[in-house]
């Protein structure tokens, strides 16, 4: 699957003229609501076959409970990141503790 999306990803790399010279781009072909997945598939890609910054890929904390099945990649120091935002779901598991603990359940 993730074969079939870079191929149809990388028919539509470009070298675009950049600021200094030129860079790689997307063609953004009108109607092509797929369009947004290149970038995604063509980073997938890059991540699978660069080895090192595999070990660090991580499911998002909350996906035991069902909650997010995102994936993401762990850039802090100590490799400790449980979610895959502190925004959403961090604070979500968070207040979720924090109300267990003050009525003194069992999370």
């Amino acid at each position: 699957m993730l074969n079939e999306a870079l191929g149809r990803a990388l028919a539509h790399r470009r070298v675009v003229r950049g600021r200094s010279c030129c860079t790689l781009g997307w063609e953004e072909p009108p109607g092509a609501l797929d369009a947004v997945l290149w970038p995604v598939a063509a980073s997938a890609a890059e991540l699978l076959v660069s080895g090192d910054d595999l070990a660090r890929v991580r499911v998002c904390g909350l996906y035991e409970d069902g909650e997010c099945g995102w994936l993401f990649v762990d850039q802090t120091r100590s490799h400790t990141r449980r979610w895959c935002s502190m925004k959403d779901c961090g604070n979500r598991a968070k207040a979720r503790r924090h109300y267990h603990r003050v009525r003194g359940e069992a999370p």
